[in-house]
């Protein structure tokens, strides 16, 4: 499975690569924490409401014992308001290709990898 996340994180880099506008990497975290994890969603969101919303979601993971995607969410969480704050396009990808491709943590590779590997 290591290598499957691996692809993954490639995959999931490559899509947020060519997005030049930071309000539309953070639209699309936002989005993926709304769609993945309950997170409230949010419209015209800032990093640090975006950063908010990624901790409380781990938070509400870590009530039922330890979990390695809260975890990663506070990792978000801290990158995406460095990021916000200095303005860092690239910094918001890195936590836009997390974000996207922290559902498949502890799942099976999604269609989109095992295609990949196949080609």
């Amino acid at each position: 499975m290591g290598e499957g996340l691996a692809e993954l994180a490639e995959l999931a880099r490559s899509a947020v690569e060519g997005i030049a506008d930071p309000h539309l990497l953070v639209a699309s975290i936002a989005g993926d924490l709304s769609r993945h994890w309950g997170a409230t969603d949010l419209v015209g969101p800032d990093p640090d409401r975006v950063a908010l919303e990624c901790e409380l979601v781990a938070r509400r993971r870590r009530r039922s014992g330890p979990d390695r995607a809260a975890e990663l969410l506070d990792v978000c969480a801290a990158q995406l308001r460095e990021a916000g704050a200095l303005r860092d396009l690239e910094g918001l990808r890195r936590v836009a290709a997390l974000v996207a491709m922290l559902p498949y943590l502890t799942a099976e590779p999604p269609v989109a990898v095992r295609a990949h590997r196949a080609a």
